[in-house]
Protein backbone atom coordinates (compact mmCIF):
# COMPACT_ATOMS: atom_id res chain seq x y z
CA UNK A 1 0.00 0.00 0.00
CA UNK A 2 1.33 3.41 -0.89
CA UNK A 3 1.22 5.56 2.19
CA UNK A 4 2.87 8.96 2.07
CA UNK A 5 2.42 11.29 4.99
CA UNK A 6 4.43 14.33 5.83
CA UNK A 7 5.53 13.84 9.40
CA UNK A 8 4.03 16.90 11.09
CA UNK A 9 5.53 15.89 14.43
CA UNK A 10 9.06 16.30 13.09
CA UNK A 11 8.26 19.71 11.62
CA UNK A 12 6.78 20.81 14.93
CA UNK A 13 9.80 19.47 16.84
CA UNK A 14 12.17 21.46 14.63
CA UNK A 15 10.09 24.63 15.09
CA UNK A 16 9.93 24.12 18.87
CA UNK A 17 13.68 23.49 19.06
CA UNK A 18 14.28 26.62 17.02
CA UNK A 19 12.17 28.69 19.44
CA UNK A 20 13.96 27.20 22.47
CA UNK A 21 17.35 28.00 20.94
CA UNK A 22 16.35 31.61 20.25
CA UNK A 23 15.19 32.03 23.84
CA UNK A 24 18.58 30.80 25.09
CA UNK A 25 17.48 27.40 26.40
CA UNK A 26 19.55 24.30 25.70
CA UNK A 27 18.44 21.99 22.91
CA UNK A 28 19.90 18.61 22.09
CA UNK A 29 21.26 15.46 23.70
CA UNK A 30 22.31 15.40 27.34
CA UNK A 31 26.02 15.33 26.49
CA UNK A 32 25.89 18.88 25.09
CA UNK A 33 26.69 21.29 27.90
CA UNK A 34 23.89 23.62 28.90
CA UNK A 35 26.28 26.58 29.07
CA UNK A 36 27.56 27.40 25.64
CA UNK A 37 28.98 30.54 24.23
CA UNK A 38 26.47 32.95 22.72
CA UNK A 39 27.97 32.66 19.18
CA UNK A 40 27.64 28.87 19.31
CA UNK A 41 24.01 29.12 20.44
CA UNK A 42 23.32 31.62 17.66
CA UNK A 43 24.97 29.33 15.12
CA UNK A 44 22.89 26.36 16.28
CA UNK A 45 19.72 28.48 16.20
CA UNK A 46 20.56 29.64 12.69
CA UNK A 47 21.20 26.06 11.53
CA UNK A 48 17.88 24.92 13.05
CA UNK A 49 16.11 27.78 11.28
CA UNK A 50 17.71 26.79 7.95
CA UNK A 51 16.76 23.15 8.58
CA UNK A 52 13.17 24.12 9.33
CA UNK A 53 12.91 26.29 6.21
CA UNK A 54 14.44 23.56 4.04
CA UNK A 55 12.10 20.95 5.52
CA UNK A 56 9.08 23.10 4.68
CA UNK A 57 10.38 23.90 1.18
CA UNK A 58 11.08 20.27 0.26
CA UNK A 59 7.80 18.87 1.52
CA UNK A 60 5.50 21.59 0.19
CA UNK A 61 4.81 19.49 -2.91
CA UNK A 62 3.73 16.55 -0.77
CA UNK A 63 1.35 18.75 1.21
CA UNK A 64 -0.21 20.10 -1.99
CA UNK A 65 -0.56 16.58 -3.43
CA UNK A 66 -1.74 14.98 -0.19
CA UNK A 67 -5.32 14.54 -1.43
CA UNK A 68 -4.12 12.78 -4.57
CA UNK A 69 -1.94 10.39 -2.54
CA UNK A 70 -4.84 9.66 -0.18
CA UNK A 71 -7.06 9.00 -3.18
CA UNK A 72 -4.56 6.45 -4.46
CA UNK A 73 -3.93 4.78 -1.12
CA UNK A 74 -7.55 4.61 0.02
CA UNK A 75 -10.17 5.88 -2.46
CA UNK A 76 -12.94 4.26 -0.44
CA UNK A 77 -12.67 6.70 2.48
CA UNK A 78 -11.18 9.81 0.87
CA UNK A 79 -13.14 13.03 1.44
CA UNK A 80 -14.89 13.83 -1.83
CA UNK A 81 -15.05 17.55 -1.05
CA UNK A 82 -11.26 17.76 -1.22
CA UNK A 83 -11.10 15.97 -4.59
CA UNK A 84 -11.22 17.82 -7.88
CA UNK A 85 -14.65 18.26 -9.44
CA UNK A 86 -13.98 15.85 -12.32
CA UNK A 87 -13.30 13.03 -9.82
CA UNK A 88 -16.13 13.63 -7.36
CA UNK A 89 -18.83 11.66 -9.22
CA UNK A 90 -16.50 8.71 -9.77
CA UNK A 91 -15.58 8.71 -6.09
CA UNK A 92 -19.25 8.76 -5.08
CA UNK A 93 -19.96 5.76 -7.31
CA UNK A 94 -16.90 3.96 -5.95
CA UNK A 95 -17.71 4.64 -2.31
CA UNK A 96 -21.32 3.51 -2.72
CA UNK A 97 -20.38 0.13 -4.24
CA UNK A 98 -20.22 -2.62 -1.60
CA UNK A 99 -18.59 -5.00 -4.10
CA UNK A 100 -15.71 -2.62 -4.75
CA UNK A 101 -15.29 -1.94 -1.02
CA UNK A 102 -14.87 -5.68 -0.39
CA UNK A 103 -12.45 -5.98 -3.31
CA UNK A 104 -10.39 -3.07 -1.99
CA UNK A 105 -10.10 -4.78 1.39
CA UNK A 106 -8.89 -8.01 -0.25
CA UNK A 107 -6.15 -6.57 -2.54
CA UNK A 108 -3.43 -3.98 -2.07
CA UNK A 109 -3.92 -0.39 -3.17
CA UNK A 110 -1.48 -0.68 -6.08
CA UNK A 111 -3.55 -3.49 -7.65
CA UNK A 112 -6.98 -2.06 -6.85
CA UNK A 113 -7.25 0.18 -9.97
CA UNK A 114 -7.13 -3.00 -12.09
CA UNK A 115 -10.44 -4.09 -10.56
CA UNK A 116 -12.23 -0.82 -11.19
CA UNK A 117 -14.84 -0.92 -13.93
CA UNK A 118 -14.00 0.82 -17.19
CA UNK A 119 -16.26 3.76 -16.39
CA UNK A 120 -14.11 5.70 -13.85
CA UNK A 121 -11.64 6.91 -16.43
CA UNK A 122 -10.48 9.85 -14.32
CA UNK A 123 -9.56 7.60 -11.38
CA UNK A 124 -7.60 5.30 -13.70
CA UNK A 125 -5.73 8.27 -15.14
CA UNK A 126 -5.07 9.68 -11.67
CA UNK A 127 -3.68 6.37 -10.37
CA UNK A 128 -1.51 5.88 -13.46
CA UNK A 129 -0.15 9.42 -13.20
CA UNK A 130 0.84 9.05 -9.54
CA UNK A 131 2.28 5.54 -9.89
CA UNK A 132 4.30 6.55 -12.95
CA UNK A 133 6.25 9.00 -10.81
CA UNK A 134 7.44 6.18 -8.56
CA UNK A 135 8.11 3.87 -11.51
CA UNK A 136 10.27 6.44 -13.27
CA UNK A 137 12.16 7.06 -10.02
CA UNK A 138 12.83 3.34 -9.72
CA UNK A 139 14.01 3.15 -13.34
CA UNK A 140 16.37 6.09 -12.80
CA UNK A 141 17.82 4.39 -9.73
CA UNK A 142 18.29 1.19 -11.73
CA UNK A 143 20.02 3.07 -14.54
CA UNK A 144 22.39 4.87 -12.18
CA UNK A 145 23.23 1.60 -10.41
CA UNK A 146 23.95 0.07 -13.79
CA UNK A 147 26.09 3.04 -14.77
CA UNK A 148 28.01 2.81 -11.51
CA UNK A 149 28.61 -0.88 -12.10
CA UNK A 150 29.76 -0.32 -15.69
CA UNK A 151 31.97 2.66 -14.81
CA UNK A 152 33.98 0.84 -12.16
CA UNK A 153 37.62 1.87 -11.66
CA UNK A 154 38.70 -1.41 -13.23
CA UNK A 155 37.18 -0.42 -16.56
CA UNK A 156 37.97 2.38 -18.94
CA UNK A 157 37.65 5.83 -17.42
CA UNK A 158 36.37 7.38 -20.65
CA UNK A 159 32.73 7.90 -21.57
CA UNK A 160 33.33 6.66 -25.11
CA UNK A 161 31.25 3.49 -24.83
CA UNK A 162 29.14 4.30 -21.76
CA UNK A 163 26.14 5.41 -23.84
CA UNK A 164 26.14 2.15 -25.81
CA UNK A 165 26.59 0.01 -22.69
CA UNK A 166 23.72 1.75 -20.91
CA UNK A 167 21.49 1.47 -23.95
CA UNK A 168 22.13 -2.27 -24.32
CA UNK A 169 21.83 -2.94 -20.58
CA UNK A 170 18.58 -1.02 -20.16
CA UNK A 171 17.01 -2.75 -23.18
CA UNK A 172 17.66 -6.31 -21.97
CA UNK A 173 14.02 -6.82 -21.00
CA UNK A 174 12.70 -5.78 -24.42
CA UNK A 175 11.47 -8.63 -26.60
CA UNK A 176 10.82 -8.02 -30.30
CA UNK A 177 7.39 -8.93 -31.62
CA UNK A 178 8.55 -11.38 -34.28
CA UNK A 179 5.03 -12.19 -35.53
CA UNK A 180 4.30 -8.52 -36.11
CA UNK A 181 7.59 -8.07 -37.93
CA UNK A 182 6.97 -11.19 -40.01
CA UNK A 183 3.47 -10.09 -41.03
CA UNK A 184 4.65 -6.67 -42.13
CA UNK A 185 4.76 -6.21 -45.87
CA UNK A 186 8.18 -6.41 -47.36
CA UNK A 187 9.32 -3.36 -49.25
CA UNK A 188 10.60 -4.08 -52.73
CA UNK A 189 13.60 -2.13 -53.86
CA UNK A 190 14.35 -1.25 -57.50
CA UNK A 191 18.08 -1.32 -56.81
CA UNK A 192 18.72 -4.96 -57.82
CA UNK A 193 16.65 -4.89 -60.99
CA UNK A 194 18.97 -4.55 -63.98
CA UNK A 195 18.22 -4.85 -67.65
Amino acid sequence: MVKLEVDKLNKEEVRAANKRMKSGKSVGPDDIPARQSRPLKNLRAEKLHVLSAEFIRRFTDFESQKCRFEMLSNPIVVDMKRASTNLQMELIELQCSDTLKLKYDSVCAAHFPCFLPDTPLQLHAQAAQILSVFTSTYLCEQLFSLMKMNKSPLRSLTDEHLHSILRISSAQSLNPDMMHLHLKEMQVSDFNQSE
